[in-house]
């Protein structure tokens, strides 16, 4: 076992998976015993990818169907911890070299052989300032090729979580790249295209048969995957179909139309979950969402008091976490489907603490806090809120904003579509936001990093609150080296500590994941929202 499945075995509790009116996802994989392959699979989705080069759109949806097409070296599932895909083993044979011995005798969907030289290409190309994944092996220093089928990963320093993030990294054929001009990827931020963004060729479980941007992308089952030996599926193609309604998706799996469909809002899932001939599939999302707020400033941008900062006033963040009545946010906006979150990390990623509690819900307390900060009439702020980025999230701000309101927070919300929304957070054009992060290779000190660390060291690409404490980012810089897993955890529970105590983020919810299906589906549902065909069985 290597040393990052131990930290993530020792620290994991399994994400709870529910199949609501159908198999539980352990029952689905055991019961289903699959005819021969053959069969067609149409699943509607929200929208459509805008590229098949995850390297060119780093987000959630691309990175959910390349990685039906594109093998990565492993993989991550909360009740499997790291396993195999195109490595078969890996080790951490010093403290900043990760070695990965690969799977011989893999070929490419045009027949070319999978060897290390394209491990290293497929890194290298991560690592290009054009990639919108490049952050993922910032502490890469170097990639080597031992031989033909072993890899070393070098990091600049010790890294026991190096390679947490790897199944993110989709491993491409260096000659089919080389010889179609996309040795780099296209530039997303200048719109450039090349050959890999209509284009594809991994050696993954599904061949791309055809691609309509904004019609349907149809996969072909690759029957020379190396893997099918441990699925039963049979799904002989796969039609994915954006549909931005929701209500054209629902209507499409009712009347038989569609086989699945993803997401369900949730007004919809009781009505799927007792219709003749449907389930709902439902759990939570490896992600957390929780509100940001402007720390670094001497007086807000979007707020009534003048000549003041109130949010850098702990009393201020606590009443705000008082007000906020999360049960009821859960079951009035997500019908019971969501999951109260007492930190910013979700089940599952190291650091995780299932007895954190949350400050309570009590809104006398709230009105206090206000009074003894200087406060009592409360104030006036913007809250900055996406509307249709995820499942809910306009109408959990208008919630809160609602129950911040009551004890004299005024929120004014501003809620944008994602494109608008996300530039103008991470631009730090805010005083109060909402934001949602994922799990971030399964590392909480990745989570810390990220979000908390100082932005003047020019650390922190996702600071966008301007938290600095130089104490608190010693610590997260121990546990992000130390390659002791017990040390390891006694410093992220020392870093979540300082998070508890200063609220420089407010965590809120986990959000659900909701899909549709047709009765006779079964599917195992990723906490990352990945549908990953070869887990679509049809009875």
């Amino acid at each position: 076992m290597t040393l990052t499945a131990r930290f993530v075995r020792r620290s994991v509790a399994a994400v709870s998976m529910l199949v609501l009116g159908g198999l539980s996802a352990p029952q689905a994989i055991a019961q289903a015993q699959a005819p021969a392959p053959g069969r067609d699979f149409r699943l509607a989705l929200e929208r459509d990818t805008s590229s098949l080069d995850s390297m060119r759109n780093w987000d959630a949806l691309t990175l959910a169907i390349t990685a039906n097409i594109y093998d990565p070296l492993i993989d991550f599932e909360p009740d499997r911890g790291f396993f195999s895909r195109l490595a078969e083993r890996w080790e951490q044979v010093e403290p900043n070299r990760w070695r990965f011995w690969l799977r011989r005798g893999v070929t490419f969907h045009d027949g070319t052989p999978f060897t290390a030289d394209d491990v290293v290409f497929s890194t290298e190309r991560m690592r290009n300032p054009k990639s919108r994944g490049r952050n993922v092996l910032r502490n890469l220093r170097e990639v080597v090729k031992v031989d033909d089928f072993t890899v070393d990963f070098i990091a600049s320093g010790p890294d026991p979580v190096l390679i947490n993030q790897f199944n993110t990294m989709m491993i491409m054929s260096r000659a089919w790249a080389e010889r179609n001009g996309a040795a780099e990827p296209a530039d997303f931020a200048r719109q450039e295209t090349n050959h890999a963004v209509n284009n594809a060729n991994g050696t993954g479980p599904f061949i791309v048969e055809t691609w309509e941007p904004g019609v349907r992308l149809v996969l072909r089952r690759n029957p020379n995957w190396w893997g099918w030996g441990e699925y039963r599926s049979n799904v002989g193609r796969a039609i994915l179909t954006p549909i931005a309604s929701p209500a054209t998706r629902v209507a499409g799996l009712l009347s038989g139309e569609l086989d699945m469909v993803s997401p369900v809002p949730v007004q919809d899932a009781q009505r799927l979950r007792t219709s003749p001939g449907t389930q709902i599939v439902a759990g939570h999302e490896a992600r957390a969402v929780f509100l940001g707020l402007d720390l670094k400033r001497d007086e807000l941008l979007h707020s009534s008091v003048r000549g003041a900062n109130p949010l850098r006033d702990i009393r201020v963040r606590q009443a705000m976490l008082h007000a906020i009545n999360v049960d009821a946010l859960n079951r009035v906006v997500f019908r019971g489907f969501a999951k109260p979150a007492a930190m910013i990390v979700p089940e599952g990623v190291s650091g995780f603490d299932p007895s954190r509690q949350r400050l309570p819900f009590d809104q006398a307390r709230a009105r206090a806090l206000l009074r003894e900060a200087g406060y009592p009439d409360g104030f006036r702020i913007t809250l900055d809120c996406p509307a249709g980025r995820e499942i809910g999230d306009r109408d959990a701000c208008e919630a809160m904003g609602t129950m911040l309101s009551q004890v004299g927070i005024r929120v004014e919300l501003l809620a944008q579509p994602p494109a608008r929304w996300f530039p103008k957070v991470v631009g730090q054009d805010t005083s109060l936001f909402y934001m949602s992060w994922g799990n971030n290779g399964w590392a909480g000190g990745n989570t810390l990093f990220d979000l908390l660390s100082c932005t003047e060291s020019r650390r922190g690409g996702f600071n966008m609150g301007g938290y600095c404490n130089a104490e608190f980012d010693a610590i997260v810089a121990r546990a992000r080296a130390e390659t002791r897993p017990q040390e390891h955890q006694r410093l992220l529970r020392e870093a979540f500590d300082v998070v508890a105590r200063e609220l420089p983020l407010l965590p809120i919810y986990y959000p659900p994941i909701l899909w549709g299906a047709r009765d006779f589906v079964t599917v195992k549902l990723r906490p990352d929202g990945r549908v990953f065909l070869p887990h679509v069985s049809l009875r």
